[in-house]
């Protein structure tokens, strides 16, 4: 009625009765812009686009920012030291890379030693899924990427990782009309390995404990193939083993004090002891966070969630201060910026010296 008018420009009719409705989000579906998590932390290696498939199977069964912190550590896994490994409940690699594959493994191989874990899709183009000589992480130590057939022929292990899957509901072995290149194992596998997934008689999900951790490993490109055809059962595969890896259940954000000094300065205050800060503010270059209380030192910051470059997030870890913590989260510009703006003054004032004398 609004727009049906003679001169074809918007009229008021005020004969056309209104109503509105008022609505409100449940707090369980929500969590603060800047708020203090106690959320158990994942890191996951891989390129954007690896990340983001990881990020649909986990929003597939709701695990959110209130149950479980999925961090983009990039593409190379050496990346990360054995220190910030710890921080981390588990490690994901996929679609990953790597500049020197000794220092990445060893690190990675000393992180699980320790009681880390740490999921592996070689399923995808990656340097691994072609390979003789594989790292002990591997539940082998040769495999190949190929074609093995357009419909699954499955046999399955019984295993908490598999629980409630079926895989009659999987989508096919089917990529643009071509055949969904699967990475197999060509050798014996390792000791203590455990097929729980076998196509053809040719494992595609394999786990071994390794020291004090746990390993899994996938060849199928299983978030990327999830993200093809969506079928939940592919996804309860990932979810089940995060599950193993880590408590996903739900948590309340703690109790801070936030203040918004300017756009560009926040602070906080908490009198918990939270395993992380999570700031929905898109975390550009030139932002850093630094501890104002205890023994005050600047901390990385993480990119996570589903936005781009992706909130902020802190990991605090087992932090010795006591009483109150304060954080600051301060933003000062690009360093490219920077440089433009110096490089722009320099040469007005170069003009300006030639023109004047």
């Amino acid at each position: 009625v609004k727009y049906n008018s003679a001169s074809g420009k918007p009229e008021l009719h005020l004969e056309v009765s209104e109503k509105l409705n008022f609505y409100k989000v449940d707090d369980k579906l929500t969590s603060p812009i800047l708020a203090a998590t106690n959320a158990p932390p994942v890191v996951v290696f891989g390129t954007r686009a690896g990340y983001e498939d990881v990020l649909r199977v986990l929003a597939s069964d709701n695990i959110n920012s209130r149950k479980l912190i999925s961090v983009w550590g990039g593409e190379f896994i050496d990346k990360f030291s054995l220190k910030e490994l710890k921080g981390f409940d588990a490690v994901i690699l996929n679609q990953y890379k790597y500049h020197n594959e000794d220092r990445a493994f060893d690190t990675l191989g000393k992180y699980v030693k320790d009681g880390g874990r740490v999921f592996i899709d070689s399923g995808g183009e990656v340097k691994d899924s072609n390979s003789s000589g594989l790292p002990e992480l591997f539940p082998f130590k040769s495999s190949e990427r190929k074609a093995v057939g357009r419909e699954w022929e499955i046999s399955v292990e019984t295993d908490e990782i598999l629980e409630g899957v079926k895989t009659s509901e999987f989508g096919p072995l089917v990529f643009n009309d071509d055949d969904w290149k699967l990475t197999v194992p060509t050798g014996n596998l390792r000791p203590g390995a455990k097929v729980l997934l076998r196509h053809r008689d040719k494992p595609v999900l394999v786990k071994m404990d390794y020291g004090q951790g746990k390993v899994v490993w996938s060849g199928i490109n299983l978030p990327y193939h999830y993200s093809q055809y969506k079928k939940n059962d592919e996804a309860k595969i990932f979810i089940n083993t995060i599950a193993q890896f880590t408590d996903v259940s739900d948590r309340k954000p703690l109790d801070v004090s936030p203040r918004w000094i300017r756009p560009e300065k926040v602070t906080l205050e908490t009198f918990d002891k939270p395993r992380g800060i999570l700031f929905k503010e898109e975390g550009y270059d030139g932002w850093s966070a630094r501890l104002t209380s205890g023994k005050r030192r600047t901390l990385p910051i993480y990119l996570a969630g589903p936005t781009y470059p992706g909130y902020m997030y802190v990991l605090l870890g087992n932090l010795d201060d006591s009483g109150k913590i304060t954080m600051e989260f301060s933003y000062r510009g690009e360093l490219v910026h920077w440089m433009q703006a110096i490089v722009n003054f320099t040469s007005v004032i170069f003009i300006l010296e030639f023109v004047i004398f």
